[in-house]
């Protein structure tokens, strides 16, 4: 009877054992296909600055310092041979921000600090979600928020790929829309960019009817759209990879409705936008280690309707007018590798005043690209083993021109304001 009960459960458990490994293999097989399919990675940043600030016009100074963070989590997904997707999850902060972001103000008692498991929100910023379909073995479709942001020089500053498709100077922002390109040659192809902006005409802050100060509503969405001719090749024999990119913005009637504080109603403003940029970027010039790249960028803009603030007080886009001005913005970025994990760079930009430069997700202390006047920034790039990197850098800027009213609103007059930062980045790559 004991062998038959020993038998018994030495089946059972051969049995269940058996069961286990099946489940186990069908799980392995579903995580295969998903590998097959999608693959991950991401990046943790954390950076250190201080900045310095000398108006010698008003005779002010001011200092500060900050700790802030970023996390992106990158996927990519191949579903077919025709069809790519690329989506990105990011989170950029204050380190233990305990404050409003109003001047002044204390915000949330709690801050920061119970931010992803407090029961109050549930934020989730997607960067970057498009897909790439390959129409034919030359015409590629894409759609949804693209790789608009980050773009060259930004890599060499931080010893890294492309974080963009297209140059910095071009679209620094994340933009939603459609793109068309349309390869020529293995080295040369063309694009088409659609990117249009829209404004919602539902309630305004204060719970009040959106209205505009016309009467009527703001004109959405906004028609932005963009060329681009590029020409990438490594068949030089002058330099490892050279790169050429030529592009033309334009934002027709861009209409922005704008919540005035004083009053409960809305008012427009609208300007057309002209932008034409060069960019360069030569690896390993003559067999060297130096590294260069070079953008540059004018435009023309016009306002059409001004800002309508209270007391009947009209601002126009950087000027007292409205009429059409032209700016250029020139950057200079020249890199030498001592090895591979070593790099030392030297970057410089003018902006005239009339320009600027859509930094919007800028990951300088200070303002740099775009800034009506000059700077000058040094870089220094070290790689530790196992795919941590480390950024040391210094920045000093010369401002010229100041607007009346924030940034762009109003005329801008002469300003002398001296800025300097000093910043270190850690950068972890997994």
């Amino acid at each position: 009877m004991k062998k038959i009960i020993s038998i018994s459960s030495l089946l059972i458990l051969n049995a269940t054992a058996g069961a286990q490994t099946l489940e186990e293999r069908v799980e392995a097989l579903e995580y295969a296909g998903y590998e097959n399919i999608f693959k991950f990675s991401g990046q943790l940043e954390m950076a250190y600055s201080t900045v310095t600030t000398e108006d010698k016009k008003n005779d002010t100074k001011a200092s500060g310092q900050a700790w802030r963070s970023w996390l992106k989590l990158d996927m990519a997904a191949k579903p077919s041979d025709k069809m790519q997707f690329y989506g990105r999850l990011s989170m950029a902060k204050l380190m233990n921000r305990m404050s409003a972001y109003s001047d002044g103000s204390v915000g949330d008692i709690n801050g920061q600090l119970e931010e992803g498991q407090g029961l109050k929100n549930s934020e989730v910023y997607v960067e970057r979600a498009f897909i790439n379909y390959y129409a034919t073995d030359k015409l590629t479709f894409s759609m949804g928020r693209l790789p608009t942001a980050n773009g060259t020089p930004y890599s060499l500053t931080r010893n890294e790929s492309s974080g963009g498709a297209y140059p910095l100077l071009a679209y620094n922002a994340f933009f939603d829309g459609v793109a068309l390109s349309y390869s020529v040659t293995p080295e040369f192809a063309t694009k088409f960019v659609y990117t249009p902006l829209q404004f919602e005409m539902g309630s305004s802050a204060t719970g009040t009817a959106n209205t505009t100060t016309s009467g009527g509503s703001a004109k959405t969405p906004t028609d932005v759209f963009s060329i681009l001719l590029d020409y990438d090749t490594t068949n030089m024999s002058w330099t490892r990879r050279f790169n050429l990119t030529f592009q033309f913005l334009n934002a027709k009637a861009v209409t922005v409705d704008i919540n005035d504080n004083t009053s409960s109603k809305q008012t427009d403003f609208n300007i057309d936008l002209q932008k034409l940029l060069l960019a360069a970027e030569m690896n390993n010039i003559g067999g060297s280690k130096f590294d260069l790249a070079i953008q540059l960028m004018t435009m023309t803009h016009q306002t059409n309707d001004p800002y309508k603030a209270a007391a009947s007080v009209d601002y126009y886009f950087l000027t007292s007018d409205g009429k059409e001005e032209t700016g250029q913005t020139e950057v200079v970025t020249l890199r030498y590798a001592f090895d591979q994990n070593n790099k030392l760079g030297l970057e410089y930009t003018h902006s005239s005043q009339y320009a600027f430069a859509f930094d919007m997700v800028e990951k300088t202390p200070l303002e740099f690209y775009g800034l009506p006047g000059h700077g000058y920034h040094m870089f220094y790039n070290h790689a530790f083993e196992g795919g941590l990197n480390m950024i040391f850098g210094v920045f000093e800027t010369q401002q010229d021109y100041k607007a009346k009213v924030v940034d762009f609103f109003g005329e801008r007059s002469s300003a002398d304001i001296k800025s300097q930062a000093v910043y270190t980045n850690f950068i972890a790559n997994f």
